[in-house]
């Protein structure tokens, strides 16, 4: 799939990073209807502006100090070696690094990129290799700089402290009270095509930002403010044993899920003028046909998996190594939730946001009001997700009477 989650509380040893990396943008907007982007309906989001109420911080220092470096190359102001590397000194940046451990990024290799991005004014030969780390880096912080005035403009939006009131009251309507930080922090600075969550920061390349626009970029922080703090990965499916290994699965069959709806995933485009993401759209037909192959993977491993306790026991790892293989967990519950909020509403999806039974039982419903006979995955005249069935009535049961004796 496109959206690629790790753990913020790392069970497997990998970083606490969240990339939407493959999932990010180059739509091309303009500023009109930016300005609406608490145009939710969620229920439970409250108006207001920031505040002592809506503890949201937004950090532009990285882009500021790029963006300066950028006016002084252009203006044959050529900044110093120790003056490009106070870029990968900003605490931004520092934060950015961090995030791509095990990768040892240095403020020097920040410094290099930003020369490599700038060959013409600064008489820098073209020698990288089109696939090489730095020619990646260097071109990503080129459609920054050359889009300056829609990220300064972009920035203006969302520093703004109603726009900032009104996400963080997304994030409420989403997450529960307990599991957010007494701060969230957002960060915006050039860097990757992603958005990156490490250490209760959310960081946003300024590239994204340009190609996506206020309202996606937005929706892609609310989904993956859901996924990391409502639903962190405590642990990892692929390394439970029997009935944690199912339980696990759902609970990230559910993340993953409700993560990519409120990113608005089937509805995302990149244009073409992104160096790395130029014409990539996510098409809702290739998200059903991959998530109709996987309810089919899990309603047969489940049927043999919850027969009794003991094949539960000897074989639940083989439940999330199956969806695993066979696609992730996102595509499965991304269209799951799709169905949910289709055909019970958003409001019904919310509420079945913060337990996995009530997620599954919420799908059951909701999947018995598509369409019969049933479509074909993907046909045309119906919403993307109409082929999605019920589970079958007794691994329903089973799998629910499971969630329900594991208190999830």
């Amino acid at each position: 799939m496109i959206t690629r989650n790790l753990s913020r509380h790392n069970v497997s040893g990998r970083r606490n990073v969240t990339r939407i990396a493959g999932a990010l943008l180059l739509l091309a907007l303009g500023l009109g209807g930016m300005t609406a982007c608490n145009d939710t309906g969620d229920s439970g989001a409250k108006s207001g502006r920031a505040g002592a109420d809506c503890p949201l911080a937004v950090d532009t220092e990285g882009w500021r100090v790029f963006r300066t470096l950028g006016d002084r190359i252009m203006s044959d102001d050529t900044p110093t070696m120790e003056e490009l590397k106070g870029f990968g000194n900003t605490t931004a940046a520092r934060t950015w690094r961090h995030s791509m451990r095990p990768a040892n990024l240095t403020s020097g290799n920040l410094g290099n990129w930003i020369f490599a991005a700038f060959p013409d004014e600064l008489g820098e030969q073209k020698l990288d290799k089109p696939m090489s780390y730095r020619a990646s880096m260097s071109s990503s912080y080129r459609f920054s700089y050359d889009q300056r005035a829609t990220i300064d403009s972009m920035l203006a939006v969302v520093t703004n402290p109603d726009t900032l009131c009104n996400l963080y009251h997304r994030l409420q309507a989403w997450v529960e009270p307990d599991s957010l930080p007494a701060e969230v922090a957002l960060t915006f600075l050039p860097a990757k095509a992603s958005l990156v969550f490490y250490s209760d920061t959310l960081l946003v390349d300024t590239g994204v930002l340009a190609a996506g626009g206020v309202r996606q970029t937005f929706n892609q922080i609310l989904g993956s403010g859901y996924r990391n703090f409502e639903v962190p990965y405590n642990k990892n499916p692929l390394e439970c044993q029997g009935a944690e290994a199912v339980v696990e699965s759902w609970r990230r069959i559910r993340g993953d899920g409700i993560a990519a709806y409120l990113e608005g995933r089937s509805d995302t485009y990149f244009g073409n003028q992104h160096p790395k993401l130029k014409g990539f759209s996510i098409l809702p037909v290739d998200i059903i046909q991959a998530a109709d192959k996987l309810a089919n993977l899990s309603e047969a491993t489940l049927a043999k998996v919850l027969v009794d306790s003991t094949t539960l026991a000897t074989s639940g790892s083989g439940y999330a190594r199956a969806i695993f293989a066979g696609g992730g967990f996102d595509q499965l519950g991304y269209a799951m939730a799709a169905t949910i909020a289709g055909n019970l509403g958003r409001d019904q999806l919310r509420q079945a946001a913060f337990r996995t039974r009530d997620f599954v039982t919420a799908y059951q419903a909701a999947a018995a009001s598509n369409p019969v006979p049933r479509p074909e995955p993907g046909a045309a005249d119906y919403p993307w997700y109409a082929s999605m069935r019920p589970l079958p009535p007794q691994v329903f049961a089973d799998l629910v009477q499971l969630l329900d004796r594991e208190g999830r």
